[in-house]
């Protein structure tokens, strides 16, 4: 199990580089087999090449997009992050609330669930495409 933490400090991490360096994000915080599940979507992203793609397609679309944790959970192997999309291209006030659980092993995310309005995310059709 991992120790409380290293999760929180994993979750930190996660949404640093997400803002700053989203290369670091997919390869030093996810693990190479990992799967992500964008909840109530029939859609899953394995490995990191294809999670790179679509980071890649959501900053080509969304140059300004960045996330802000407002709170994090831990229990055994999982972090919980709760936490809002913002864009300033969509002005000071837009923002999209969202959940991400994070299960980890050896200290990478294994799997990422992520409950969001998928609708209104910046760039995620366009980037979806690109992997469908």
């Amino acid at each position: 199990m991992a120790d409380e933490q290293e999760l929180l400090d994993l979750a930190d991490r996660w949404a640093k580089y997400y803002n700053e360096d989203c290369d670091r994000m997919v390869y030093e915080v996810y693990a190479p087999d990992f799967k992500a599940y964008p909840m109530a979507m029939d859609l899953c992203v394995e490995g990191q090449d294809n999670l790179k793609t679509l980071e890649d397609a959501m900053i080509d679309a969304a140059p300004k997009r960045r996330i802000d944790i407002a709170r994090k959970h831990v229990s055994g192997d999982v972090v919980v992050v709760e936490a809002f999309m913002r864009d300033a291209d969509k002005g000071d006030d837009w923002e999209i609330p969202f959940v991400v659980v994070l299960t980890v092993r050896d200290g990478k995310v294994i799997i990422d669930r992520t409950y969001a309005h998928w609708n209104e995310w910046p760039g995620f059709k366009p980037a979806w495409a690109k992997l469908s």
